[in-house]
């Protein structure tokens, strides 16, 4: 048979993990749902595991999965990346923490707020396959599992991990340190992590990146209970930063503070019910933004703003027959935003924006079937419905020429949408699959997004609304094929996506400044785009686990069909498309101690780097990476104690990170990523 059992609801993202004797693995998520194995999933995934995060040692979760197909990140700094999947980013990817929503307005200057520490695995569903989980996957989803302690098979288990490295592109030292304690199907984990860097960032040739050093603090704590037929499971995430500055800009961060809690309950075995969950989830992000002066230090104005969610979801499987299983759920979110300025003694001047609010509320059903020991059927079917409010509100200060361009007027706009997906997957003998995914999915406008006004200076362009825009649509269809033996897969997947009414970001001709005709702006309009591309991945064990070669091919073209008619550029191509990517490792492992590593990486040219770019391009880029880790399993009273030994970028090459090169936005900020050339870090990670 293809599953042993039906695979459960959550096809794309359940976080209910095949029922095995670990009750450990009842986190273990996507591609393990339900006795289901990933090679009958159809559908393109991409896991990084607990293992390679660990490996890694990468300051963000972008860097965590970067080297997988069709998987790129951006960056606006030394610890704010984005995950983009396939040249989607931002609103068109969703976000979600154990499964719980995490929804964030355009222009928040947000990336993923978790250290790679707490991190278990993160998972990416690539375009719109992932509907049984959240409606806003018109480039994917990403899920970020939290780690948890271990459920001892016997007795009571108690732990005590901990960390420390250092960086020497800015002299970032980091720590970490995390107690667990687990038994009787309870557990209770506390965990928290400190980056200080005392010295700016340093590229190549000598340069500095002004205002990138940084101090950034996280803290977390998971209790839960888990029996044989449930599970009650608490957690609480928070970041806290102090300056952190973006790249070459005249803008920082301080502090920037996000309090994240979740909870879980599931009942299994409720009769015909196979599984009832209930996930509800409260995430608050503040932050402080500071506009610098020409020399960079000194301050000239502050902004505040905050953004919330409460997010609820309900769902639950419903055993039919053997071989197939309903399920249905539900969501709702409520999600705020508020930004205003004050003064730098902490004095409330006026807001900035107009609040904005998103309400939304869906439904979704899926069915899955299989057939024989060969099929698997599975189709999702949602129905949604937004609402996008704004309220008026009296600006101040520098920002009083929104009330000249009327931009910030209340209104209230509706969205219904409906949205599905269907699925194929045929297993040909023992070691090949073909599957076949369609489906389509719907963003609404988001907050801030046709509401805002930023006024132009001479040296840049200001930005402008468009309460006029429509919902952006995608349709999505992959074809994919996959062949795993005991020592090696390879996965081939081809897609296409055309997107009707793309949210575009654009340089106006038209548009003028009423006291400053002169000046340019830019704004939002739906225009009608086509991406497409095919991705590659292979991983071979050459001799045994001592000698693993794993590589990554993906090349993806995206355009709008045509010009846009108010537009400055005459470039069609879609902003974050990555161009053609190659990642090679080689992992050697000549006894269980001891562990080399030798990566490279290769990006050819980017044509059109960010949707606030404009038609700035990007070159290519070659990078090696070396990694040497050494494990004691026991050292005195430790055990685990790993040693390790990262060169990054050992070319001594500066690169430009191709989905990040900002220039000529507004307020004159001045925005150019660069990675810095050759990186060595080194630590120690031990277990008591």
């Amino acid at each position: 048979m293809i599953c042993r059992t039906p695979c459960t609801l959550l096809l794309v993202l359940s976080i209910s993990a095949a029922a095995r004797a670990d009750p450990a693995d009842e986190y273990e998520m996507v591609v393990d749902v339900r006795d289901c194995p990933r090679r009958a999933l159809p559908l393109s995934i991409e896991v990084t595991t607990r293992d390679e995060i660990a490996r890694n040692h990468g300051p963000t979760l972008a860097h965590s999965v970067d080297g997988k197909s069709g998987i790129s990140f951006e960056s606006d700094g030394p610890v704010n990346s984005r995950i983009a999947i396939r040249g989607l980013a931002g609103e068109r990817v969703s976000l979600l923490l154990d499964g719980n929503p995490q929804v964030l307005v355009r222009n928040a200057g947000t990336d993923i707020p978790i250290d790679p520490w707490d991190v278990d695995r993160i998972e990416l569903v690539k375009g719109a396959n992932a509907l049984a989980r959240s409606p806003d996957t018109v480039g994917g989803l990403i899920n970020v599992i939290l780690r948890r302690p271990d459920l001892p098979r016997r007795g009571v288990h108690l732990g005590l991990d901990a960390a420390s490295g250092f960086s020497s592109a800015s002299d970032a030292v980091r720590w970490a340190l995390r107690g667990h304690a687990a038994g009787n199907g309870h557990y209770l984990q506390l965990s928290t992590t400190a980056n200080v860097t005392t010295a700016d960032l340093r590229t190549g040739g000598g340069f500095r990146i002004p205002r990138s050093d940084h101090r950034l603090f996280t803290a977390g704590l998971i209790a839960g209970r888990q029996s044989s037929d449930g599970l009650v499971d608490l957690s609480y995430y928070g970041r806290f930063g102090l300056p952190v500055g973006t790249f070459r800009s005249k803008l920082y961060q301080d502090p920037d503070m996000r309090h994240i809690v979740g909870l879980k309950l599931r009942k299994t075995r409720l009769g015909p019910i196979d599984v009832a969950e209930l996930n509800l989830s409260y995430m608050r992000f503040d932050v402080d933004f500071r506009f610098l002066g020409d020399d960079l230090r000194s301050t000239r104005k502050y902004y505040i703003g905050d953004w919330n969610n409460l997010a609820l979801e309900a769902w639950t499987g419903i055993v039919l027959s053997p071989r197939n299983k309903l399920c249905l759920g539900g969501n709702f979110l409520w999600a705020p935003t508020h930004r205003f300025e004050e003064t730098a003694e902490g004095d409330f001047v006026g807001d900035i924006f107009p609040h904005a609010a998103r309400h939304f509320v869906g439904f979704f059903v899926q069915d899955q079937i299989t057939v024989g020991n060969w099929l698997l059927l599975s189709a999702v079917t949602r129905l949604d419905w937004n609402r996008l409010r704004h309220e008026r509100r009296e600006v101040s200060g520098e920002f009083q020429q929104a009330q000249r361009m009327d931009r910030t007027g209340p209104r209230a706009s509706h969205y219904l949408s409906l949205s599905g997906n269907l699925g194929a997957n045929v297993l040909l003998g023992d070691v090949f699959s073909l599957w076949l995914n369609l489906g389509t999915a719907a963003q609404p406008t988001v907050p801030g997004k046709f509401s805002i006004f930023i006024p132009a200076t001479p040296a840049s362009p200001g930005r402008v609304g468009n309460p006029e825009l429509g919902t952006e649509r995608s349709l999505n269809a992959e074809l994919g094929a996959r062949i795993e033996t005991g020592r090696t897969t390879v996965e081939v997947t081809g897609f296409v996506t055309p997107i009707f009414s793309y949210i575009a970001e654009y340089t106006s001709r038209s548009l003028q400044d009423p006291a400053s005709p002169d000046l340019r702006f830019r704004t939002f309009t739906n225009q009608d785009a086509l991406l497409y591309g095919i991705e590659l991945g292979l991983r071979q064990q050459i001799v045994g686990r001592h000698l693993t070669l794993q590589a990554t091919l993906s090349h993806a073209v995206g355009a709008f069909r045509e010009l846009i008619p108010d537009s400055r550029s005459e470039d069609t191509d879609l902003p974050l498309v990555p161009p053609l990517r190659g990642y090679v490792a080689l992992r050697a492992r000549p006894t269980p101690a001891l562990s080399l590593s030798v990566k490279a990486r290769y990006a050819a040219p980017q044509p059109h780097a960010s949707d606030l770019a404009g038609e700035q391009p990007t070159p290519r880029y070659g990078a090696l990476d070396l990694n040497l880790s050494y494990t004691f399993r026991r050292l005195w009273f430790m055990h685990n104690v790993e040693l390790y030994l990262d060169v990054l970028n050992a070319t001594d090459a500066p690169y430009r990170e191709h989905t990040v090169q900002y220039t000529g936005v507004a307020q004159g900020f001045e925005e150019a990523y660069l990675q810095p050339g050759i990186d060595v870090r080194t630590g120690i990670i031990l277990a008591l």
